[in-house]
């Protein structure tokens, strides 16, 4: 009995004990800046990272100079002054700046100690949500946990100390870290993720949205397209299709013809200007989350191609701002699921251009709609932006044709006539 309740005693002291890990990981998922005074990582009592900065890497203020040399140099100084102000980490104009240290080998972590940038001042466009994690020899995740940086009554002063226990597991436990990966984070698990609100007429927007490409539909679309068209030597097979009445075929066609023409065209002239991204939004556009993120807030919602509510704006002037910010960003093409494009360039998945399709249709089917039944401007009346926008898509979409050839087949012909006629429609010879 003696032996058992020892036994017992020592499994409730090291069940929970710290955790072993080689890499220590520090990051801000949803903004492009992060900033720290000093660093700390102890073994029982002793500091393994003071004066130490060899051990640093990841994405500084200056690209191309390492971080150990400079960003590193300052955070293992012993300053732990949290009113003055740390060095800087960015990731260029995408979220997850991220820092990590290497400790070698495998060591037991009992704490680890961040110190703020003269906090509680704010960075510009940051949301403060962080992350520490640690990871073992395999880049597997350990331990991880999420925080507000903001929380001042929880962090007085800027002092951020965490006592990591072998304990403590969630959904991440055991995801792998790629070396060098920024942008990994999953946002359903970062954020509280709003229920799907769909608009009033729901129902008949689905019912139209699964019809959309019935034979009707389509006639009626290429009769609108091709009203639009010169009557040049290159559309002769097209044109020819849809006098006979074969006006699929005959979008097919025009499509083949778009691309050969972008092919030569494409001058890589147009700029980014688009909202915020990270690196996993492809994939959780595809999964029905749209993130949102602006210069002073971020949310996540649910949403169904087919019946997304493009203008849902509320009355209180605080919340009011950020969502026309974000509204007026939808009325650009493409912004919505512009990253889920992207993730098609990357992995080829047909099923991930389905759905940026779908949006895409729901756009064109709704959001001028909706945004000229609304009470306020949420259109961008300023023709440069939304012409440029129009210029990059144009562009992107014929970058994947050169990537991947397959891509002009699978594209479909009718969601490229409907953003050609409502882009043409809404912001008139610009395009």
């Amino acid at each position: 009995m003696k032996k058992l309740l020892l036994l017992l005693v020592f499994l409730a002291f090291n069940v929970h004990g710290a955790v072993n890990g080689r890499y220590v990981r520090i990051e801000n998922p949803t903004a492009p800046n992060m900033a720290w005074q000093e660093i700390e990582v102890f073994s029982g009592s002793r500091n393994m990272v003071l004066n130490k900065p060899k051990l640093f890497s990841g994405t500084g203020y200056t690209p191309e100079r390492p971080v150990a040399d400079f960003e590193g140099k300052r955070l293992v100084d012993g300053n732990k002054d949290t009113a003055q102000r740390g060095p800087d980490l960015r990731n260029g104009d995408n979220c997850n700046p991220w820092l990590e240290i290497d400790l070698g080998e495998p060591q037991s972590i009992d704490k680890i100690i961040l110190y703020g940038s003269q906090y509680p001042n704010k960075l510009y466009l940051d949301k403060g949500h962080r992350l520490v994690s640690i990871l073992d020899k395999d880049r597997k995740i350990v331990w991880i946990e999420k925080f507000d940086y903001y929380e001042q009554k929880k962090y007085v002063k800027g002092l951020f100390e965490f006592s990591p226990s072998s304990g403590q597991q969630n959904q991440l436990s055991g995801m792998l870290i790629p070396i060098n990966t920024a942008g990994w984070v999953p946002m359903p698990w970062l954020l509280n993720i709003a229920d799907e609100k769909a608009p009033s007429d729901a129902a008949k927007r689905m019912d139209a949205f699964k019809h959309r490409n019935a034979p009707e539909n389509i006639k009626n679309l290429a009769d609108e397209l091709f009203n639009l068209l010169e009557p040049i030597p290159e559309l002769a097979e097209a044109r020819k299709l849809y006098a006979d009445g074969k006006y699929a075929a005959a979008l097919d066609a025009w499509k083949i013809y778009w691309f050969a023409k972008m092919k030569k065209v494409n001058q890589h002239s147009g700029y980014d200007a688009g909202a915020i991204s990270y690196g996993t939004q492809g994939d959780d556009l595809f999964n029905g989350i749209r993130v949102t993120i602006t210069s002073h807030s971020i949310g996540a919602s649910r949403f169904t191609p087919g019946r997304i509510n493009w203008v849902d704006l509320p009355k209180e002037p605080v919340e009011l701002r950020s969502a026309l910010a974000d509204t007026s960003y939808l009325a650009l093409v493409n912004v919505f699921g512009r990253e889920l494009l992207k993730s098609y360039s990357n992995n080829g998945k047909s099923e991930y251009l389905r759905q940026w399709s779908g949006i895409m249709d729901d756009w064109c089917m709704n959001f001028f709609k909706d945004s000229d039944a609304s009470e306020y401007n949420v259109k961008d009346l300023f023709v440069m932006i939304p012409a440029n926008h129009w210029t990059v898509l144009m562009e992107e979409l014929s970058d994947i044709a050169g990537k991947r050839p397959e891509f002009i087949n699978e594209f479909p012909a009718a969601t490229l006539a409907r953003i050609q006629i409502t882009c043409l429609d809404q912001y008139g010879p610009a395009y």
